[in-house]
């Protein structure tokens, strides 16, 4: 079963100067106020163990965590979105669901991707399921599962 989409694309560098680490806060509030504003309930951004940003959200009983960070290239980023919780082997032997399914996860998705590809400044939008974007096994916009 899909768990994770994953999105690398590039641009946005020059909003990143006298940012305190990490960086890339600027858009990690702008996918998060754009899926405010189409429906989706969100909770607070997060700075991500030092390394990005990450939030949750959701619709429904589904709940998905957003995460933002920035590859070691000096104008790519990444975007990982998983559910909140995945129950674990254990779990799932009785009857533990995760958070959100990968319709769930397409969707936001979706929402994240209309967010993105809006502003002028990103290009080189590579979606993969459950695998690090690259140019062989990824897409220029999400898929479904």
């Amino acid at each position: 079963m899909a768990v994770s989409q994953n999105l690398l694309f590039s641009g946005g560098a020059a909003f990143q100067n006298n940012v305190e680490p990490p960086a890339g806060a600027w858009i990690a509030k702008l996918i998060h106020d754009g899926l405010q504003v189409n429906g989706w309930q969100v909770f607070t951004i997060d700075n991500w163990r030092d390394s990005g940003w990450s939030f949750g959200c959701g619709r429904g009983s589904s709940k998905v965590c957003v995460i933002l960070a920035k590859p070691a290239e000096l104008r790519e980023w990444i975007v990982q979105i998983i559910p909140s919780h995945v129950p674990s082997f254990f779990q799932r032997l009785f009857g533990g669901k995760p958070s959100a399914l990968p319709q769930d996860i397409y969707a936001t998705a979706q929402g994240v991707h209309a967010i993105l590809s809006k502003q002028k400044e990103f290009r080189g939008f590579q979606w993969s399921w459950d695998a690090y974007p690259s140019a062989e096994r990824s897409t220029p916009e999400p898929t479904a599962p």
